[in-house]
This record gives C-alpha cells, structure tokens and sequence, in this order.
C-alpha cells in the first residue's frame, strides 16, 4: 500500500534504489562484457553529444594529473628524444652519483609546481650519443656555447685574465 505521507513515500523510495543499486551495477557490468561493440557504439554516442565532450575532458584532465600519466610520458620522451630507457637514466644518474657531471652539484633548478628539476640528457646533437647528464645551469651553458671546444677554451682564458687573487 503506497504511502500517503509523500516526505516518507521519498524516503523509502530512496532506500529501495540504494537496496538495489549493487545488482544493477553487477548486472551492467555483465551486460558490458558481453556486449562490447554495441557498449562502444553507446558510449561513441555519448561522447559525441555536448555533454559527453565535456565528460570526455574531464576524465582526461584526470588522469593527466595521474603519476601513472606522468611516468608514461616520461618514459616516452626518453625513448623518442634520445632513444634511452628510464632504467638507463636511473643507471647514469646512479653511476654519476645524483649530480651534474660538470658542476658536480644536485640539481636546483624546480618547476612551477616546487618540484625540483631532473637532471638534463646530454647529447651531442650532431651525433646523437649521450654524454652524461647536466644540470640545468651547466646545460644551458654548453648551450650558449653551441658545444664548441674552442669556444669554451676562450672564455676559460679570458675568465683567468681577470682573476684577482685572494
């Protein structure tokens, strides 16, 4: 017999939907495995739909925020860029003992989010091969100087010409 009380008419209807949400959900989840076109097709539909672009971003910002993101990315850049695996950064950055190979000093550099810089790939550009791995400083000085010897020779002379003792 229905409820003549609509507040408690509400109420039960409430705990008869959460009573058996846990079914429906299984029964969805069921429905999904078997059905895996027609369930892509739906979800093609929705997507398409104003309201599903926006769902779509969303769950992209989501996991762009995500270490498993990240370390995909990472992992990528390396591979792509200089053709070298994170288990080999970590190994160089190991062997180097954590630090610039020039400098000799950890990183300081850090991101706009307070994170501190990772140490930069040093490659020759020409060739391609790797170096060692450099801080952000000490990078972007070989930089400047287009990784040219004679360059770096002229500025080492010119520095101690101008050196006053202590």
């Amino acid at each position: 017999m229905p409820y003549k009380d609509p507040i408690k008419a509400k109420e039960n209807a409430a705990k008869r939907y959460q009573r058996d949400r846990k079914k429906r959900d299984a029964a969805n989840k069921q429905w999904i495995k078997d059905h895996p076109k027609e369930f892509r097709a739906i979800q093609k539909r929705y997507e398409a739909t104003e309201k599903g672009k926006i769902a779509v971003k969303k769950k992209e910002r989501k996991y762009k925020k995500t270490d498993k993101h990240k370390l995909r990315i990472r992992r990528s850049h390396l591979k792509q860029t200089y053709k070298l695996t994170l288990e080999q950064y970590d190994e160089m950055l190991e062997k180097q003992g954590g630090v610039c190979a020039i400098c000799g000093k950890a990183e300081v550099m850090v991101h706009q989010n307070g994170s501190v810089k990772r140490l930069a790939v040093d490659h020759n550009h020409d060739t391609g091969q790797i170096r060692g791995l450099l801080c952000a400083r000490c990078n972007a000085a070989l930089g400047q100087f287009g990784d040219n010897i004679e360059h770096l020779r002229s500025a080492i002379n010119y520095l101690t010409t101008y050196i006053r003792p202590a």
